[in-house]
């Protein structure tokens, strides 16, 4: 088991598959062109799974598709702050 409580950063994904076509990332070809979003629930669930193994550092959304989907942030982000 990972001891996570060494770590410096924790990380989240928010979404699976990319709608975009950048010419230097695979993401569309591994995942889908369609974005399949977490709900607020799993990702407060994650966090504090995070938090329960351990984790007292900084989490970092490791998505592209966060900040670009405004609905999705501004369901997340009342129950981030939560």
């Amino acid at each position: 088991m990972a001891q996570i409580d060494r770590y410096l950063l924790g990380s989240i994904q928010f979404s699976s598959g990319c709608p975009c076509q950048c010419e230097f990332c695979n993401i569309p070809a591994l995942y889908g062109r369609v974005a399949r979003y977490k709900t607020p629930e799993q990702v407060c669930a994650e966090l504090d799974k995070l938090v329960a193994y351990g984790l007292s550092a900084s989490v970092y959304f490791v998505d592209n598709n966060f900040i670009p989907n405004k609905r999705a942030v501004r369901e997340m982000l009342p129950r981030l702050i939560e």
